[in-house]
């Protein structure tokens, strides 16, 4: 939209201008021929995994990094050329929990420190630290140490600190990575709100393709290219797909097309009877805990858990951060003796058989259970080796997980050299050396970009379908989350709910009605009106979502609200919910149930 006299209105104002970027460390190219706007008050997401170069334009555009060739423009000074004249006006949030806070000083203590590096005035000092601490709900925790605050409340204060100052752009790094869902709500309403009342814009990159909806606009990247740019819901309708991994895989699969590559059950196939099949029998249980307890003290870890796996199962392990989790997977690999309770792990006592137990199982950790200074050669060996595979068994599992990594010809390779996704094979590929019978995975895509995501999954069905191989997944994804066979939400602890994906989503639509999505200029303002109206409402980029059970007067209701606001009420649409709110709701209802009942509900079968 333009004036009368033909300028930009500011909501069409370009604040950000990058055109033809190209980066390089050495002979690599980190961005190739990058161009792309951002507009004032957009919150922009750049989208891409690990390695695509979404830090590296991150810090070109602080003016952290130069630029082999284009140009960058920052509220319309050459970033390049001029990077003390933005300094002010621009603040950077860097990628990790935290990372940038001293954790010996208190909450108020950092706001105060970063004060003092961007010399804000004393008395606007005290006015933006009480309304930043008043909209991340800090504000009860002014005093606590640093050190003490989970990783949600860190990602918080993080951003209490860059925007101490009032800059008119905020520039924020994989803020949610590593985050629990519930903390990353919290995350994207403090952006939203924070956007909506401060007048920002906000460029944010993130490695969840499921948080696309969340923005205006994305870009794509991968490998330094841009893929694209565009609302999330062009892309969907373009490519077909509701899912924005799927529209992601398929857009970074062209430059893929060149590399041949075998089929995971092509390659399972070839190695027929390298690794034991076991019989699915219909309802065989491998394990079997029973009202699981673990306490620390005076504080319990694990409250009354009960729960059963079956074999050849895919099973989901989902939770908060500190909700109990790891806890739970040491006790169920020996590594902790629980305080109370029973359980078997392929018919053994995890009690009193945790030496026997150690043979059956396989675990992969989230941090790559690999060591990086030994070649790929030696880590398989050293895996063998401890599990005391025969060698001629050895030398044929280890052809295999050569194939299933893609490292066949690279065995001399240092694994500290690999690309992630292929360590994250190779540590697979470890952790079933010895075939056992069950195998914990602990996060273990996360970084990985969709195409190996993808392959990663593949390896993991192949595993559970045809070897008949138990497989115990922890993820923050929640499209992983939808292909596991059964999922059970866990927090503080105790077990909020537990069946298929599927059905937890129909649960759902039963308790809190159908979900509709209303697209909206102003989604912050319409989400706060709406939940004073006490209307079941969150928000998506620029789209209201409803859920309701007489659609017909609360539609209406919020169609009112739009009008109020000046806003056109249209494209209403009947849409599943993300599993993001799927995870909420069970984790609020369970909190809402312990809280208004005197009788404790210790697990769900």
């Amino acid at each position: 939209m333009r004036t009368s006299t033909g300028q930009a209105t500011v909501d069409e104002e370009i604040v950000i201008s990058v055109e033809k970027v190209t980066k390089r460390y050495g002979k690599q190219t980190i961005l190739s021929n990058i161009s792309f706007n951002v507009k004032r008050g957009e919150i922009f997401g750049i989208l891409g995994p690990d390695g695509s170069g979404k830090s590296t334009l991150m810090h070109i555009l602080s003016g952290i990094l130069s630029i082999d060739r284009g140009r960058v423009s920052v509220l319309g000074i050459d970033v390049i050329r001029y990077t003390e004249k933005i300094k002010r006006d621009i603040a950077i949030m860097p990628q990790g929990l935290g990372i940038s806070l001293c954790d010996e000083l208190s909450v108020e203590e950092n706001i105060d420190f970063y004060s003092d590096i961007y010399d804000v005035p004393k008395h606007k000092r005290e006015e933006n630290k009480n309304n930043l601490l008043k909209i991340t709900r800090l504000m009860p925790y002014r005093n606590r140490l640093t050190r003490k605050l989970s990783g949600g409340m860190r990602q918080k204060l993080a951003l209490c600190c860059t925007l101490i100052h009032l800059p008119k752009i905020i520039i924020l790094d994989e803020p949610s990575t590593g985050v629990d869902p519930l903390s990353r709500r919290d995350i994207w309403i403090i952006i939203n709100n924070i956007v909506a009342k401060m007048k920002v814009t906000c460029l944010v990159s993130t490695s969840y393709m499921e948080e696309a909806e969340r923005f205006h606009r994305i870009m794509m990247l991968y490998r330094g290219n841009l893929l694209g740019i565009g609302k999330p819901v062009e892309f969907m309708e373009k490519i077909g797909s509701p899912s924005m991994s799927h529209v992601f895989l398929s857009l970074s699969m062209a430059f893929e097309r060149e590399k041949k590559t075998i089929s995971v059950r092509d390659i399972f196939k070839r190695f027929h009877g390298v690794l034991e099949r076991r019989a699915n029998r219909e309802d065989e249980i491998v394990v079997d805990i029973k009202e699981l307890v673990k306490d620390f003290g005076d504080f319990r870890a694990v409250d009354h858990v009960t729960f059963s796996i079956k074999r050849g199962e895919i099973f989901g392990f989902l939770g908060p951060n500190g909700a109990g989790k790891t806890t739970i997977i040491k006790i169920l690999c020996g590594l902790l003796k629980p305080s109370k309770g029973s359980g078997k792990i392929a018919g053994l006592d995890i009690t009193k058989n945790k030496e026997e137990i150690k043979r059956h199982i396989g675990y992969m950790s989230q941090r790559f259970s690999l060591y990086k200074n030994l070649t790929v050669r030696e880590n398989i060996e050293l895996f063998g080796g401890v599990y005391g595979v025969y060698k001629k068994v050895l030398k044929e599992r280890m052809r295999l997980v050569l194939e299933l990594s893609e490292l066949k010809g690279k065995e001399n390779h240092l694994t500290g050299d690999l690309p992630i996704s292929m360590k994250q094979r190779l540590a697979l590929g470890c952790a079933l050396i010895h075939n056992p019978e069950i195998i914990f995975l602990d996060e273990p895509t996360s970084g990985v970009d969709p195409i190996g995501r993808a392959r990663f999954w593949q390896i993991i069905y192949e595993l559970s379908k045809d070897i008949g191989t138990t497989l115990i997944v922890t993820t923050h994804y929640m499209d992983e989350v939808q292909q596991c066979d059964r999922v059970m939400l866990i927090n503080e602890g105790i077990v909020c709910a537990l069946d298929t994906p599927l059905n937890l989503r129909i649960q759902m639509k039963k308790e809190v009605g159908k979900a509709f999505e209303i697209p909206t200029k102003d989604p912050f303002s319409i989400y706060e009106d709406a939940r004073k109206m006490n209307l079941n409402v969150s928000f998506y980029g620029k789209n209201i979502l409803i859920y309701s059970k007489h659609p017909e007067v609360e539609l209406k209701t919020l169609e009112n609200l739009y009008r109020l606001r000046g806003q056109a009420f249209h494209d209403v649409r009947e849409r599943d919910a993300p599993f993001e709110d799927v995870f909420i709701h069970f984790i609020e209802k369970r909190a809402q149930y312990a809280k208004g009942s005197k009788e404790n509900l210790h697990s769900i079968s």
